[in-house]
């Protein structure tokens, strides 16, 4: 009986430590997420292109199983803009080598650069050689960032393409000049301008200049960079709105773009925005090279004395070929397209040749170069209130924006006139545009919109009662008539609110000659200074 005894008691034991033995050796599985940015790859990713973690596990045991056949990697997920992240799950010791292989469609369609392989790796591991490297630890594993190597120098597994700094918010703007079909990568740059906290308001200023990422897409068509702001300007859900330009002259002709700045963003230090094409135009097929006419008429500016060709006043379409700097001579810029009076029809005429492919936009307006003598006090051809930067147009037809022509890729085209007109005339102003008597102009302003958070998020909100309201004149030539200013604070018309509430009006007299149309802001003083609505250079910067 105690030699049973003995035997039953030792078999316990050696199953115990069989068994204990078995526990401390299985195999541990635990979660693996990696998250990658693909900003940096260089051509079109989109949130529905396709994004595959490729590579080798050691053990075998990852699920689902990572392999280096482009067709049944593990397939990332876009969380959002350039952000994608893979999720897997794997033993606790295994060392896993990989690589991020990208799509712009589908499977068939790789980004051009590589077969859609990123470029080599120095993770720091032995066995990952120049690939991304991990040693599973016996804990579930969330990555930093990773940032796709769209290059061919070998980069650090979690390299980022700008500088984090502990008291700032690193923002990366990307954007494709491939649509722009006139734009000079050598003489050109784009750039990001925009409002507060990245730039200024209400007057938006340049952010940063974007450089050329010469072995991107389309030979060169992607340009980036970074802007850096104090994250204590920032708090959750602050609106930065931007657009990109050329040179600081030529601008997106669309609506603002925006972005809100969040928790998320001031933790991790940094952002990048989802990449665009140029005013949102992709590339369109081959250029084709065809003459564009351009015809104007000026009666209107001449029956209110405001344009005489015969005392030196000159006309000029720009933009159409770039804008012209800040400070320029007239006769000597390139981009001033100079257009000649034909007395037959009485028409200011030019044709201009361009290359362009079909249906690219040419974004233009009229420019007037007046004669000296009317900027001089002692002449009699002197015009109270006008400068020489006054003559850009300010077309009523675009609420103030820049003229749009789709080229149509033919031999010879004409610019489609206004108001079904077979010419444009300057500022939009009809040859019958002129009043000829004296006439009351009444402004009525609710500003009900501008004490609301919900329909003026951007700025101060207006206090009624405290704040004042103002009309201001913004490219409008009827100041001029007035002899005032055509942008200075003297044109401005005071609006008062006769039932103390949220309504405001202003009448004032006008002498004549003057115009019917009439362009204008609202401009309301506030807690934290002036706010002005509008601005920019599409449909809508002013009323």
């Amino acid at each position: 009986m105690k030699n049973k005894f003995n035997f039953v008691f030792l078999s316990l034991i050696l199953v115990l430590i069989t068994g204990s033995s078995g526990v401390q050796t299985s195999a541990q599985t635990v979660n693996v997420t990696m998250t990658v940015n693909t900003s940096t790859c260089l051509d079109t990713l989109r949130p529905n292109s396709i994004v595959l973690l490729c590579g080798a596990s050691k053990l075998g045991t990852t699920v689902p199983k990572i392999t280096w056949d482009t067709l049944t990697g593990i397939r990332c997920t876009n969380i959002g803009g350039d952000y994608w992240q893979a999720k897997f799950q794997a033993t606790t010791g295994d060392e896993i080598q990989y690589k991020f292989v990208t799509y712009t469609s589908d499977l068939k369609h790789p980004t051009f650069h590589w077969m859609g392989w990123e470029g080599p790796i120095n993770s720091g591991i032995s066995f990952a050689g120049t690939n991304r490297g991990i040693v599973v630890s016996n804990t579930d594993m969330n990555l930093p960032m990773q940032y796709y190597n769209g290059w061919e120098s070998t980069l650090a597994q979690y390299w980022t393409p700008f500088r984090k700094n502990a008291d700032t918010l690193a923002v990366y703007f990307r954007v494709n000049m491939g649509g722009v079909s006139d734009f000079n990568p050598v003489s050109q740059t784009p750039e990001v301008w925009g409002s507060a906290p990245l730039g200024a308001s209400p007057t938006w200023v340049k952010v940063v200049s974007l450089t050329r990422e010469t072995n991107s897409v389309n030979k060169g068509s992607f340009w980036s960079g970074t802007a850096y702001v104090p994250k204590s300007l920032i708090t959750d859900g602050t609106v930065q709105s931007y657009k990109f330009t050329i040179n600081g002259s030529t601008w997106e002709n669309i609506a603002d773009r925006s972005f809100k700045f969040t928790t998320n963003m001031l933790s991790s230090g940094d952002t990048t925005i989802n990449w665009a094409y140029f005013g949102n135009k992709a590339p369109s097929g081959p250029a084709v090279t065809g003459n564009v006419n351009f015809r104007l008429k000026l009666d209107a500016l001449e029956k209110a004395g405001l344009f005489n060709r015969g005392l030196g006043d000159k006309i000029a379409v720009t933009g159409a070929k770039g804008w012209p700097p800040s400070s320029f001579t007239f006769d000597t810029e390139p981009t001033m397209l100079k257009m000649t009076y034909v007395p037959t029809i009485q028409e200011w005429i030019l044709t201009e040749p361009f290359t362009l492919s079909k249906s690219s936009e040419i974004i233009y307006k009229y420019y007037i170069a007046w004669d000296t003598t009317r900027f001089d006090t002692t002449h009699v051809n002197y015009i109270p209130g006008l400068f020489m930067v006054n003559g850009w147009e300010e077309p009523g037809s675009t609420g103030g924006g820049d003229r749009i022509y789709l080229f149509p890729g033919l031999a010879d085209q004409t610019t489609t006139g206004d108001f079904g007109a077979d010419q444009q005339f300057f500022n939009s102003l009809h040859p019958n545009s002129v009043i000829g008597t004296p006439i009351d102009l009444t402004f009525n302003i609710d500003m009900t919109p501008a004490t609301n958070a919900s329909t003026n998020p951007t700025n101060t909100l207006f206090r009624p009662g405290i704040d004042t309201v103002y009309i201001q004149f913004d490219g409008c030539l009827i100041p001029i008539t007035q002899h005032q200013t055509m942008y200075g604070t003297d044109n401005r018309i005071m609006l008062t609110s006769p039932n103390a509430d949220v309504k405001y009006t202003a009448t004032v007299s006008l002498n004549a000659p003057t115009f019917y149309q009439v362009c204008y802001r609202i401009t309301y003083t506030s807690s934290t200074g002036e706010v002005m609505n509008g601005g920019g250079t599409s449909l809508g910067r002013r009323y």
